[in-house]
């Protein structure tokens, strides 16, 4: 899987991802043209203006598309009111989708992780097809080391069912990361990475304390 393709889990074609763009903001209406930049700028796709155009008349002919005539200009929503358009938008928000299983997961453990984030290319938007899940776990000072290990090898198991890709868990300690939160990971950690487990904004906290002393 890809979270920035996540139609290619059905279909690799560029279908998937102007579907992805128009579902994902279903009360906008889209030219040609501002798809395309919309594709571009989240690297789902080098669709041209001519393919993008083919598939819009496609999915205009299956009704999950409807387009009318804006000034001189073809513009185009999606139709939330299609049959397909509840699997659709479900497909569209898979990311969503894993952060929230991840939480329901971690949560349930019988040692839940001070914090738990999404890093990585999957994070960014930027995976390839073999790209890794990349996992960040902080566990708690009392944690019991065997208890704690069952419990992420489980969740690696689990990742790769939910999604088709590894999963690369870097656990840390909470006292570690409380003793040098500016450490070059855990920035970008706090950059670009979504969390799933405990408080959203733990790490930035810690790092803003370090920062004023």
């Amino acid at each position: 899987m890809q979270t920035q393709r996540p139609m290619s889990t059905v279909t690799p074609t560029l279908d998937g991802d102007v579907l992805v763009a128009l579902a994902s903001a279903p009360d906008v209406t889209f030219t040609t043209g501002q798809i395309e930049r919309l594709l571009r700028l989240g690297e789902s796709s080098k669709g041209s203006l001519t393919g993008i155009r083919k598939v819009l008349n496609r999915l205009t002919a299956e009704g999950v598309v409807e387009r009318q005539q804006v000034g001189g200009t073809m513009a185009y929503t999606f139709n939330s009111e299609h049959l397909a358009a509840s699997p659709i938008r479900e497909l569209a928000r898979l990311r969503a989708t894993l952060l929230e299983r991840l939480e329901e997961t971690t949560t349930a453990w019988a040692v839940p992780p001070v914090f738990g984030v999404l890093f990585g290319s999957a994070a960014r938007g930027r995976m390839g097809t073999e790209s890794d899940i990349d996992l960040l776990l902080v566990r708690p000072v009392e944690a019991d080391e065997e208890m704690w290990d069952q419990q992420v090898l489980s969740l690696t198991a689990q990742v790769r069912r939910w999604t088709g890709n590894d999963a690369d868990v870097l656990v840390l300690d909470e006292s570690e990361v409380v003793a040098n939160p500016v450490d070059p990971v855990l920035v970008e950690v706090a950059v670009s990475g979504l969390p799933f487990a405990g408080r959203a904004t733990w790490l930035r906290g810690l790092q803003a304390r370090h920062g004023r002393r």
